[in-house]
């Protein structure tokens, strides 16, 4: 088993994977009046003595060996959601188990478009946090990120599986299958096919965020190079600026268009 689940309490059980094993990534965010705020962002508030707060956590962890990957995402509150991926060197199938619903629309998307920002201002460049469009008319990008200067980031999200929830439900909320690492990668580049299909206006001014934050398998390194040699051509010709596969951390975050 990759990982252990139990339904009636899913936060007592953490991954399955030793920390001491692989590199742990953890987050947390508590009492700032936004707690699990997915953009990082923090805001002053003054606490009195009738205030009251609510602790939740995500934590990812990633184990990297020489003969094997494997992600764990395991997020808490009302919207817990477990996945867990891994890929064993010389086998070319992922095993993947989830636990949980399909993410709150919204909420995965401005956590995608957030670790993206975060990402590119790794790499040097200088965002700041995205903004959702909300339930403004459809331009054909969900989330924007402004700079002082009028400079604008134009982000359109869409998940790498449309396939999972539906399993996942189907499932009754608890999923086990296997993947082939090119099947992975075919799924990945049908969700990009699918966005250029609908030739949104202006689509060389936007970003195309592949969302895996939920769903790990879609950020493994061989899944990301076979995307690359097998489909980086069409991704390239779809016309987006640029296009990202998003995972749960920075570090699992990978332009998918670039040679």
């Amino acid at each position: 088993m990759l990982m252990d689940k139990k339904q009636e309490h899913p936060d007592e059980d953490g991954p399955s994977f030793d920390h001491q094993d692989g590199e742990a990534h953890a987050e947390a965010a508590a009492g700032s009046g936004r707690a699990g705020d997915p953009t990082g962002r923090s805001e002053v508030r003054h606490v009195f003595d009738s205030d009251s707060a609510t602790s939740y956590e995500s934590a990812v962890v990633v184990k990297r060996s020489v003969d094997a990957q494997g992600v764990v995402v395991d997020r808490g509150g009302p919207d817990a959601r477990r996945a867990a991926t891994e890929l064993s060197s010389g086998d070319n199938t992922v095993r993947d188990e989830a636990f949980g619903g399909k993410p709150d629309k919204d909420a995965s998307e401005l956590r995608a478009v957030s670790m993206l920002v975060q990402r590119l201002n790794q790499s040097g460049e200088d965002w700041p946090p995205p903004e959702p469009l909300g339930t403004a008319p459809e331009r054909g990008f969900d989330c924007v990120s402004e700079r002082r200067d009028g400079e604008k980031l134009q982000i359109q999200v869409t998940t790498a599986d449309h396939e999972l929830w539906g399993e996942l439900a189907q499932s009754k909320g608890t999923l086990e299958r296997t993947l082939d690492v090119d099947e992975a990668a075919d799924r990945i580049a049908a969700a990009v096919a699918a966005k250029a299909d609908k030739r949104y206006a202006g689509a060389s001014d936007l970003v195309l965020a592949v969302d895996a934050t939920d769903a790990p398998t879609f950020v493994l390194d061989d899944v990301v190079a076979s995307v690359r040699r097998r489909h980086g051509e069409a991704i390239r010709a779809a016309g987006f600026r640029a296009v990202w596969v998003v995972g749960p951390t920075v570090d699992l975050t990978h332009r998918l268009d670039a040679p």
